[in-house]
């Protein structure tokens, strides 16, 4: 087993070939011991198959340390963050997912509790010095951890009915995807609004479609049930539920860079010049839009922890990345499907016109699909470094904060490691096509050397 599992945020791998329930008995004495073995560990899982076992084996590992743990069942990555941050006597949150992957993979994300119901994301690394090491605390007889259940589905309920209100019933159809957000319906329904529910049933081999609501195969059926049901919107949620992708009234997909301008919108009308974060892949259409519309801008890396520490540092109310994670002050900084939903329906019941209408103005950028190169974890950021190195021979101008953005008077260029699997991945963005092409004819054949130099 390599240590390509410790991604840069995550633990990540496939099932009986990278990840086994030893392991996680393992990871449980690894964050135990990380922890000193004290305190009470918030434990959930999405709803892949392997997740009971892997749940069992690092409860039974924590426990190990001295460690107390809260099993919370099939819940959503945000609802461990909610616990996390919210429960008084919980102090860390374990969340065993591997987010949108296919059905073959799991993993798992660390939270610790920080203070003003904030919370810190544990970097794997320092689980992978302890894993590697094996030297971990243990507890006797005496000392050994004990386990409780407890509903966090039904609290998490209650906070989200403090934060949202609407003054009439919205038709809506959301697509769980099989993953581990069907307790949304319920709460949704508990606004009096009329939900048609996709896939609801958690169901770890996703036999309808992988949940990654940014794919627009996946969002076919939702947009289909829109059109026919003449829905205000539709919703799907990723297998973890921290992700929402958005249909309008009319089928046609809300593009993240659409989602983060109506986002930014409705924040920026109650603070008025605050500043708005996005990742370094987001589209410039939102830097014009934000700054129209009297907001500042704040380029950031790719990936939650850098996100929730910039809004964790105080003056960023709304934060966005282009996969689909959306990021609210008010909600403690974390990134929420649900939230997001609600966020939406708020815009919609607030207007007069349908969500289609209120995408329309927005400003429109055109962009490439993105290209990913299939490229080794040893391999991936050494071909990055030489591709910046060609693009500053030639003085382009480059943002180098994650990756290279190479940046021109009418659009931009981004290459860049993913974070959580062995792929390179390339984007192009220009505000009209004609520029996009000179773009990739200008760009495309160094970064194309490069890669299949890298592949190879």
């Amino acid at each position: 087993m390599g240590m390509s599992i410790f991604r840069m945020y995550d633990i990540r791998g496939k099932v009986g070939k990278e990840l086994t329930p030893e392991m996680f008995v393992e990871f449980g004495l690894a964050i135990g011991t990380f922890l000193k073995g004290t305190g009470l560990v918030a434990v959930g899982m999405d709803s892949r198959t392997s997740g009971d076992i892997f749940a069992k084996s690092i409860v039974a590992g924590l426990m190990s340390t001295g460690c107390n743990v809260l099993s919370l069942g099939i819940v959503s990555t945000p609802i461990i963050y909610y616990v996390t941050a919210h429960f008084p006597d919980v102090t860390a949150g374990v969340m065993i997912t591997a987010s949108h992957n296919p059905a073959q993979y799991n993993g798992l994300k660390i939270c610790l509790k920080r203070d003003q119901h904030f919370i810190k994301m544990v970097e794997p690394e320092k689980i992978k010095t302890l894993f590697e090491k094996k030297t971990y605390t243990r507890a006797d007889f005496r000392t050994f951890g004990k386990e409780k259940q407890t509903d966090a589905i039904k609290e998490y309920a209650k906070y989200l009915k403090t934060h949202f209100s609407f003054n009439r019933p919205l038709n809506v159809v959301v697509d769980v995807g099989n993953g581990a957000c069907g307790f949304a319906i319920d709460v949704l329904k508990s606004f009096n609004h009329n939900v048609i529910a996709l896939n609801q049933e958690p169901n770890g081999l996703f036999p309808n479609h992988e949940p990654n609501p940014i794919l627009e195969e996946n969002l076919i059926d939702l947009a289909n049930q829109v059109k026919q049901q003449q829905a205000d919107i539709g919703i799907a949620f990723d297998g973890d539920g921290d992700r929402a992708g958005f249909v309008d009234n009319t089928g046609k997909i809300i593009s993240t860079a659409e989602t983060t301008m109506l986002f930014a919108e409705s924040v920026l009308e109650k603070e008025k010049g605050a500043q708005i974060a996005v990742d370094v892949t987001a589209s410039r259409a939102i830097e014009d839009y934000v700054k129209k519309i009297g907001g500042k801008m704040k380029i950031v890396r790719v990936g939650y922890p850098f996100v929730q520490e910039e809004i964790r540092k105080g003056g960023v109310p709304f934060a966005a990345e282009y996969s689909g994670h959306y990021y609210f002050t008010k909600n403690s900084g974390y990134d929420d499907g649900l939230y997001a939903a609600l966020i939406m329906l708020s815009i919609i019941d607030a207007s007069n016109q349908p969500i289609s209408k209120l995408v329309e103005k927005l400003p429109k950028y055109v962009s490439s699909p993105e290209k990913r190169y299939e490229c080794s974890d040893a391999t991936k950021f050494e071909a990055i470094e030489q591709i910046k190195k060609i693009f500053k021979e030639k003085r382009y101008h480059i943002n180098d904060i994650d990756g290279a953005r190479v940046e021109f008077e009418h659009g931009w260029m981004l290459i860049r490691a993913s974070n959580t699997e062995p792929a390179v991945a390339l984007r192009f963005e220009a505000d009209s096509e004609e520029n996009l092409q000179k773009i990739k004819d200008k760009l495309l054949p160094d970064v194309d050397q490069v890669m299949q130099k890298a592949i190879t």
